[in-house]
């Protein structure tokens, strides 16, 4: 793995000048450790998270494998040995490699050079934005070894990935009118009567295209979280307790439930999982461990998509989308910017510093608002009852 390490070959090799003198003394070279990157990584990240309490342990498990996702590629260099030249070939072998390459059956226990030898297709690869969130971890941890002395330069300075800009893409009133009419939608239907098929499932899209949260802030909702404030039923969004985590402070907020959720009778549906003793709102769809939105991911974008709405994949619609067509729809329908800004846990823009002086919007105005976020299909002109013949 020479080339990917920037050995240079054996002819290549020079012998190191001897340091500097003056007035006839020998100057002392800088004094390096020849610890690796991997001897460093639990010091770094002891650190990292005793300066940012509110780093998860999830976020600090990723923060590991982006380190040794470097030492896979490149090897276990030592720390002053890394080049600028390394970042730039761990870039670019980032670009060749596989997405969940360690739970994927056909790249499982492979080496890097056999995965690099596979040469596969740009959409079964690496994307800029995960490529350049390795390198940022990289260039955090390069920049406190270099504040504690241990190299001469950071050599992940100026390397960064091209990012898609196309991201995901938001759904059409044609694709709502797809997903609604498919068989989850269907009574009878195979899909609907499965054993697996839970009511969760049915209102989980529902929830996601109607309150433009993030399927990580969906999926750990309690039914506890949904209260009456100012007279507006509404979902919170918190991470008040262990197990429950948000992006960002503005991530922290209050979401009126719409006005088609509950004439769909989401009242009924929160009613019956507290009668049955549970305490999620969406408890027929289980929680990721280590990023509590994968399973319902892996359910929408891996299963239910693949088989019916494979189209949707090169389309580049995911699970995200309802969120991305939830935000696009209120700000089309002329909804204040600040008010969307408020339900969906954006930070507000556009306030400058008056940001901290103002309070938000009352959930009555948020309702207000909110209800005007419609699509005209009639695929969501759903039975009230329809959810009640699935189980919970």
């Amino acid at each position: 793995l020479g080339l990917y390490r920037g050995e240079p070959m054996r002819d290549e090799r020079e012998t190191p000048a001897p340091p500097s003198t003056e007035n006839g003394r020998q100057q002392s070279a800088p004094q390096h450790t020849s610890k690796t990157i991997s001897d460093w990584k639990d010091e770094f990240l002891a650190q990292k998270v005793k300066s940012r309490s509110s780093i998860r342990s999830n976020t600090e498990e990723s923060y590991r494998q982006y380190i040794d996702e470097f030492v896979f590629i490149m090897g276990d260099l030592p720390v002053h040995e890394v080049t600028a030249e390394h970042a730039e070939q761990f870039r670019d072998a980032m670009q060749r490699m596989p997405k969940n390459r360690n739970k994927r059956k056909p790249y499982i226990g492979k080496s890097a050079p056999e995965l690099l030898a596979m040469h596969l297709p740009p959409d079964e690869c690496r994307g800029g934005r995960t490529i350049n969130e390795h390198l940022g971890l990289l260039r955090s941890m390069f920049k406190w070894l270099l504040s504690r002395g241990e190299i001469d330069r950071n050599p992940f300075d100026t390397v960064t990935a091209a990012e898609d800009s196309k991201g995901y893409t938001k759904f059409s009133e044609k694709d709502l009118a797809t997903i609604f009419n498919s068989e989850l939608y269907v009574l009878g239907s195979s899909y609907a009567t499965r054993r697996t098929t839970s009511a969760s499932h049915w209102w989980f899209p529902l929830f996601a295209l109607y309150t433009g949260a993030r399927p990580s802030e969906l999926v750990q909702a309690q039914l506890k979280d949904v209260t009456t404030i100012d007279g507006v039923t509404c979902l919170t969004i918190t991470d008040d307790e262990q197990g429950k985590e948000v992006k960002t402070k503005a991530a922290r907020r209050v979401i009126p439930i719409h006005p088609e959720l509950l004439r769909l009778g989401v009242k009924d549906y929160l009613a019956q999982l507290s009668r049955q003793g549970v305490s999620r709102v969406f408890e027929g769809i289980r929680q990721g461990e280590r990023k509590a939105g994968a399973e319902v991911g892996k359910w929408f974008n891996d299963r239910y998509r693949e088989k019916f709405f494979p189209e949707f994949k090169q389309q580049r619609k995911v699970l995200y989308s309802f969120r991305h067509t939830h935000v696009t729809t209120a700000l089309n329908a002329g909804v204040d910017l600040r008010a969307v800004q408020q339900w969906v846990g954006h930070e507000p823009s556009q306030m400058g510093a008056t940001k901290h002086y103002d309070k938000g919007m009352k959930p009555p105005e948020l309702l207000e608002a909110i209800g005007r976020v419609r699509w005209e299909t009639g695929a969501l002109k759903l039975d009230p009852g329809d959810w009640r013949r699935l189980c919970l």
